[in-house]
C-alpha cells in the first residue's frame, strides 16, 4: 500500500508543483485530499471526471480505502 501510494502521489506531483512529494501520506485519504485540492486549483470551471485504472489494485482489505 505504501508504494501505491508513493506512485500515486508521485504522479499527482508531476502535474502540482505545490506537492512535496518527499514525505508520503499516511494512508488513501490523505492522498485524495491532495488530488481534491489541485482539481479546485483548477482555472477550469467545467466538470471533471477522474478515472482511475487501478482502483481494483488501490482498494484491498488493508488500505482502508472503501471504509
Amino acid at each position: 500500500m505504501k508504494d501505491q501510494i508513493k506512485n500515486f502521489q508521485n504522479e499527482l506531483s508531476k502535474k502540482d508543483k505545490l506537492i512535496n512529494n518527499k514525505s508520503i501520506p499516511p494512508n488513501w485519504g490523505e492522498v485524495f485530499l491532495q488530488l481534491e485540492n489541485y482539481i479546485n486549483n483548477l482555472s477550469s470551471k467545467k466538470k471533471k471526471v477522474i478515472f482511475i485504472d487501478e482502483f481494483p489494485w488501490i482498494a484491498t482489505a488493508k488500505s482502508k480505502l472503501l471504509m
